[in-house]
């Protein structure tokens, strides 16, 4: 089984990341956000899931480039394609739900 490296995104590599892939999946985040937490290991699934079909990166709220994403609170996963955001999913959803809105999005 292969397995697909997240990416620790910051303010230096963020835009960059987004830029450089046509897909890609983006978590954002809060260290004290117990849903966040609880959430992680899900969006980690997509180790395995995503493989081939787009990258995948990971932003700690604490960074400016969150700023706007998490406005309205975390976690939040953007689906960015050429460098735009074109889907979203706000909030903690089990892995089933997760992976059904990962696959719907990804596939469009």
């Amino acid at each position: 089984m292969t397995v697909h490296d997240i990416t620790e995104l910051d303010d230096e590599t963020h835009a960059a990341f987004i830029e450089e892939h046509a897909t890609a999946l983006v978590l954002y985040h809060a260290t004290w956000c117990g849903w966040c937490q609880q959430f992680k290991p899900v969006y980690e699934s997509l180790r395995t899931a995503a493989i081939g079909k787009c990258a995948i990166g990971i932003v700690n709220s604490k960074h400016s480039c969150a700023a706007d994403v998490t406005a309205n609170g975390v976690p939040v996963v953007v689906r960015y394609a050429d460098g735009k955001e074109v889907d979203r999913f706000e909030g903690y959803a089990s892995q089933e739900k997760f992976m059904e809105w990962v696959n719907g999005s990804i596939n469009q």
